[in-house]
């Protein structure tokens, strides 16, 4: 248990963890996106898809990506 001081913990913050990059993220298993670290993993997949939709390109991402799964299943190639 963390000592108090003053009615504050005193403890230290835990370290920042750094995401992946879009393009690791978009490259990963399926294993690898759902067991190595899957809310990191799905948070920065949601907020990805919510820039694309409040940009209005969210659509058309999607629609390329079916159209492109065979060649670039991660859909991150231009």
């Amino acid at each position: 248990m963390p000592q108090l001081e003053g009615g504050v913990a005193n403890e230290e913050p835990p370290p920042k963890k750094e995401l992946p990059s879009f393009q690791t993220l978009c490259s990963t298993t399926t294993y690898g996106f759902y067991v190595r670290d899957p809310g990191t993993n799905y948070a920065q997949a949601r907020y990805l898809c919510y820039y694309l939709q409040q940009r209005g390109l969210l659509r058309e991402y999607y629609r390329q990506f079916r159209r492109n799964v065979q060649d670039d299943p991660g859909g991150y190639e231009p």
